[in-house]
């Protein structure tokens, strides 16, 4: 009788380890990752690097680190060389990129208190998306925006 109880309570203790153990695998790897790719995105170039500088971007604007900062800067300048540019080798349907190099390099602004910076790159952003017909970042891009609005409604920026 008492190992019967005892086995759902052991088994709950491997279940609660192993669930441990492996959170804290997939975070140990996602780090090793970020870091492989800081560590190689020098030596990319054209969409490859873009798709690198945007990860980089948004891990770190998640840590509101200063390297979001730098990365996006990055991702907006190629971004805008590779696009604008109308590089004929580059599949149209990766010109969400951009847009998504504007969008995390506003948000990065925007949390750093830097309003008016942050209001041109979703105004960038919100225009190639209608350009592109494409809604991917549209309502998190309008709510930031409604509040830079309302920051400068309130006299704050």
């Amino acid at each position: 009788m008492m190992f019967s109880r005892s086995l759902p309570y052991r088994f709950c203790l491997v279940l609660l380890f192993s669930l441990s153990f492996i959170l804290k695998l997939s975070a140990f790897y996602q780090e090793e990752n970020i870091e492989a790719i800081e560590a190689s995105v020098g030596e990319m170039y054209g969409l490859d690097k873009l798709i690198a500088l945007n990860k980089l971007t948004s891990n770190y604007e998640a840590q509101h680190s200063r390297k979001a900062l730098k990365y996006g800067r990055q991702a907006v300048t190629l971004g805008e060389n590779i696009f604008v540019e109308s590089n004929s080798k580059i599949d149209k349907n990766e010109n969400f990129r951009l847009i998504e190099a504007y969008y995390l390099l506003g948000k990065v602004l925007f949390y750093r208190n830097t309003f008016l910076d942050a209001k041109k790159n979703f105004e960038l952003a919100k225009s190639l998306s209608e350009n592109l017909n494409n809604e991917l970042y549209t309502d998190d891009i309008d709510e930031y925006m409604r509040n830079i609005q309302a920051l400068i409604d309130a006299g704050e920026v």
